[in-house]
């Protein structure tokens, strides 16, 4: 289980979230494949990391911290 810290702002937990978008032709006629992003997004205030092609690397960049 991957394990979130709270919200850096409000301090509320967070939900790792994705999307799958399908692959499709697009008006010019290059295909453009599936892609399943993630993202990592306060549950509270909504705050939220880019969206990434892993789901570690949402995870990583929201439990980053700066150190105090």
């Amino acid at each position: 289980m991957i394990e979130l810290k709270p919200c850096p702002f409000c301090g509320c937990d967070a939900i790792i979230m994705d999307v799958f978008i399908p692959s499709y032709e697009g008006e010019n006629g290059y295909f453009q494949p599936s892609i399943l992003n993630y993202w990592v997004e306060c549950k509270c205030c909504h705050v939220a990391t880019m969206r990434y092609d892993a789901e570690i690397m949402a995870v990583r960049m929201w439990n980053r911290r700066t150190k105090e």
